[in-house]
């Protein structure tokens, strides 16, 4: 992350480490207050995101100005499951999500209105994944004409594909991670429903957001399963 902004020119203020599953976040973020920064990124998720989100608009901080400006709040990953359990402090907080029930493409339109025939409520991000992921896992077994793990694996390696919501989407080979755009989303101010709870703001292409392989290190292991003794 800190890469990433520095990049952009931005300067990091201060950088607070909270542990997994913490009950209270105002110890972390009260040095946020006094430390002169004008954006605070939470980089949380699940419950942990839900919590420290609503403690900072508890202390004001969606509300505060700093160095002129309207002071931030960003949540690198959201999703409309942590939207809504984030309620009303999720207004007018920028995130990013992979997919959106409310997008128009022809994929997305036709799994919209099929799961909400069937269970009365748009998809989640979350199930929207979970249906995506099973149509690949059966394509490339398929594809592999085997259920072997390694061969499998083969058949993701550099698969690209489209027409699942998220534009022209690359399973990467070097690093296994799945690179497609980027919904850049707010909490909705005013929403009309329960499943109103972000606006897509911007959809950022993959070429924009894609990043060396090299970044994080570490080696991805051979495929094949080691010799049982």
């Amino acid at each position: 992350m800190k890469a990433a902004t520095e990049k952009l020119g931005w300067q990091t203020v201060q950088a607070v480490r909270t542990p997994l599953g913490a009950a209270d976040f105002s110890q972390y973020l009260t040095p946020i207050l006094n430390s002169g920064a004008d954006v605070l990124i939470l980089n949380h998720y699940g419950t942990d995101m839900v919590n420290s989100l609503t403690r900072a608009v508890q202390f004001g901080m969606r509300d505060r100005q700093a160095n002129g400006k309207d002071f931030q709040i960003v949540t690198p990953l959201i999703s409309e499951l942590m939207a809504k359990g984030a309620g009303d402090n999720v207004k007018g907080i920028f995130g990013t999500s992979n997919w959106h029930w409310n997008l128009q493409d022809p994929g997305t339109v036709a799994f919209t209105k099929s799961f909400g025939a069937a269970y009365g409520a748009p998809p989640s991000q979350a199930a929207h994944t979970a249906y995506v992921q099973t149509l690949l896992y059966a394509d490339a077994v398929e594809r592999a004409g085997t259920f072997y793990p390694p061969e499998v694996i083969k058949a993701l390696e550099g698969f690209e594909f489209d027409g699942m919501g998220n534009g022209p989407t690359l399973y990467r080979a070097e690093d296994h991670q799945c690179i497609k755009n980027v919904l850049v989303v707010r909490g909705n101010e005013n929403p009309t429903s329960q499943f109103d709870v972000l606006n897509i703001v911007k959809e950022i292409p993959r070429e924009e957001v894609a990043y060396d392989p090299a970044m994080f290190g570490g080696d991805l292991g051979p495929a094949e399963p080691a010799a049982m003794c």
